[in-house]
């Protein structure tokens, strides 16, 4: 059974609502010790990580940025600016 036309209800027209804010978590703030002293472990500590999935962010990041340490690693986010050096 379908409803008779003048029982219907309009379209709405479009709403000038905000668009809903970002669902993701916000980030954590960046380490205070030194990348290239800070085990696996401290890192996966203070971001509520395994140390499994620290490895192989890091690993995954030398890998894109070409680097071969972790101290050249700090460098190029010096060089980015991304952090300041101490």
């Amino acid at each position: 059974m379908s409803r008779p036309a003048s029982r219907l209800r309009p379209a709405r027209a479009s709403s000038s609502r905000p668009a809903p804010a970002s669902a993701s978590p916000p980030r954590p703030a960046p380490p205070t010790k030194p990348a290239c002293t800070t085990s696996n472990n401290e890192i996966a500590d203070a971001l509520f990580l395994s140390p499994a999935t620290v490895r192989t962010h890091v690993g995954r990041v030398m890998a894109k940025l070409n680097a071969r340490s972790r101290a050249q690693l700090v460098v190029l986010a010096v060089r980015a600016g991304l952090t300041v050096a101490l």
